[in-house]
């Protein structure tokens, strides 16, 4: 059985000092073995070892046992969503099915970050009498790895790959950086970092390949990125990316990528969620250099 928590109210009126220094401190919410959660603004100076000790905005000052608290779940380390979406169209006995997959998988811990990203819309076509053909127009793959220093700063390596087989210069394009990454901000809801260093990139393939003069070359240069990524909310997160990179050809010749990605949950406590994702690439090295995609999906976190 838990031991009874004592309560006592405490008047800001008298202690106006007191009430001030704690407003400055952040809310602390507590969920207890019995199931309740009870939210108040911690008092350092007068908890111990076997009492936490809360100003709760109602009750007053309010003293809980610790053994009354329920411990905090350790957080796993690993952490993977899938998500996908589909478009079917058909005429005259002609059908096309197009759709899209993505899968996200990261490793956390206090100094490593190791996070793996791939995507690729599709589509399969089947004329009347003909078999199925399925055909990859667009795919995305990326490997980043983080390491943190003092301070904050941190090392990174990244490696990224983009296909459109739909361009007619540079269907396939690869770019490696490595360099550093500073977290501009943390909190429980936000997290924005900014990184940047050399790099390397090549982009290749395409009918009209043979004709660019920069079609099939690698070219050193250098890559800044910046991450946001956003929860107001349990049901609702936002994640933001921006990827700037400029090759040293017989001219600088800069790439871009933007992302934005809305994730709903409908559901707070559910896993399962549906996303709208925009995605925007210019790459002055292909044919045609601007490419807009937008995608819809339904997914789950593992």
């Amino acid at each position: 059985m838990l031991r009874p928590i004592s309560i006592g109210i405490a008047g800001c009126s008298l202690f106006a000092s007191s009430c001030m220094v704690l407003a400055a401190e952040p809310s602390l919410s507590l969920k207890l073995r019995n199931g309740d959660t009870i939210t108040g603004t911690p008092v350092p100076e007068e908890s111990t070892e076997t009492t936490q000790v809360l100003m709760h905005p109602q009750l007053g000052r309010v003293e809980i046992p610790r053994d009354a608290i329920q411990p905090t779940a350790p957080k796993q380390p690993w952490s993977s969503s899938i998500s996908a979406g589909l478009n079917a169209n058909g005429k005259d006995g002609d059908s096309t099915l197009s759709g899209n997959v993505k899968v996200l998988s990261a490793y956390r811990d206090d100094i490593n970050k190791l996070e793996f990203k791939a995507a690729a819309n599709y589509s399969r076509s089947q004329n009347k009498g003909e078999s199925p053909e399925i055909k990859t127009k667009k795919g995305e793959f990326s490997l980043r790895y983080d390491r943190t220093l003092q301070r904050g700063l941190g090392l990174y390596a990244l490696s990224t790959y983009q296909r459109n087989a739909l361009n007619d210069v540079g269907t396939d394009d690869v770019l490696a950086s490595l360099g550093l990454s500073v977290p501009i901000l943390k909190t429980e809801t936000t997290e924005l970092t900014l990184s940047a260093g050399p790099s390397v990139q090549w982009s290749g393939g395409g009918s009209d390949c043979s004709t660019d003069p920069y079609c099939d070359n690698s070219y050193a240069g250098g890559t800044i990125t910046a991450e946001l990524s956003w929860t107001p909310w349990r049901a609702v997160e936002v994640n933001l990316a921006n990827r700037l990179s400029a090759a040293f050809a017989s001219e600088i010749k800069p790439s871009n990528t933007f992302t934005a990605q809305l994730k709903l949950f409908p559901v707070p406590e559910s896993r399962l969620f549906t996303s709208l994702e925009f995605q925007s690439i210019y790459q002055s090295m292909t044919t045609p250099t601007q490419n807009n995609t937008v995608t819809a999906q339904v997914g789950l976190d593992l």
